[in-house]
């Protein structure tokens, strides 16, 4: 799952008369003011690792298992069963796929949200499949700008296939950092000037009596739904990614506001930012109870800015048409 990836902590360089590393704190929960150079701009990278989409079968589940020689066959047999019919599904999905360049994709939605931002190079964006930090690490060093923001894409099916996720995660990395004693540790999280990952879902409609088979949902006419909702995750991701590199420590503070109402979406829980008219029931949290906000169908959506500070998106489509 994406929600693994770390979000984690910060650090500036010196280069082209910013100022030194060793004066900045750790982590910085904003880009720092020091980077928003537009005589030395940061380099724009965007990385889509995946071949193709990841359609995560179901887990086995936390039943106990017999023990043994004969346990392990069943269990076997059984993680086999749901593995065959996992790459069936998976095949379907990814046939309907079939035509959509995801890569050109992220790449021109990317740097088409992060243009307008004077102190990033989105002009002269860089792409690659190596998510690597060597492969990172190689273009960093080739380029010649002081910074690099790295802006990697993951994108998957639900195992229930009910929702499409896309999310992002942005780290910017100093090409010289006093602090990083070998060149690889520029990029411990320690070390980043800046990293956070956002979420942007979107669900089929709500079904309550069972009666869309959501396979096929995706999957008629070519994948045509599932290439248009893919399509627009992508630039809602992007246009996020740059938004929440631009948030100052002023909007930072404002949207954690305890006057902004507070809503869980799926695993994440955050104020809402926007869409506060899509949503339809808040859910509840608390120590026996977590239930998700409900969000209308066919409407916009609603953003939320979560945890220690990152960007989700939930909408539910009207139609699987």
């Amino acid at each position: 799952m994406w929600n693994k990836l770390i979000c984690g902590a910060c650090a500036l360089a010196m280069v082209f008369g910013s100022v030194s590393s060793s004066a900045l704190a750790y982590p910085a929960e904003t880009v720092p003011d020091a980077m928003r150079s537009e005589v030395a701009p940061v380099s724009l990278h965007v990385i889509v690792s995946q071949m193709e989409i990841n359609v995560e079968s179901t887990p086995s589940g936390g039943g106990t298992q017999q023990g043994g020689l004969v346990g392990a066959l069943i269990q076997g047999a059984m993680d086999s069963s749901r593995a065959k019919r996992g790459v069936s599904t998976a095949d379907q999905v990814r046939i309907a796929l079939d035509g959509l360049d995801v890569d050109a994709i992220a790449r021109a939605e990317t740097a088409r949200a992060f243009a307008s931002i004077k102190w990033i190079a989105a002009s002269k964006a860089t792409f690659a499949k190596d998510p690597t930090l060597w492969g990172k690490m190689a273009v960093l060093d080739a380029g010649n700008a002081p910074h690099q923001a790295n802006v990697r894409y993951f994108y998957e099916l639900s195992p229930d296939l009910t929702n499409l996720t896309v999310a992002a995660t942005v780290e910017i990395v100093d090409k010289v950092n006093p602090k990083a004693k070998k060149p690889e540790k520029r990029f411990a999280p320690e070390r980043l000037a800046f990293i956070k990952s956002l979420y942007v879902i979107t669900a089929l409609p709500i079904d309550p009596a069972g009666s869309i088979d959501v396979l096929k949902a995706w999957t008629d006419s070519d994948g045509a739904l599932l290439k248009r909702v893919l399509t627009e995750s992508f630039a809602k991701a992007a246009a996020l990614s740059a938004r929440m590199i631009q948030v100052t420590p002023a909007e930072d503070t404002a949207m954690f506001a305890k006057d902004l109402q507070k809503v869980n979406l799926g695993w994440h829980r955050g104020r809402i930012v926007e869409g506060k008219e899509s949503l339809a029931s808040a859910g509840a949290a608390n120590a026996l109870i977590r239930t998700s906000a409900t969000v209308k169908p066919g409407g916009p959506g609603v953003l939320i800015w979560a945890g220690a500070g990152y960007f989700v998106h939930s909408r539910i489509l009207e139609s699987v048409q």
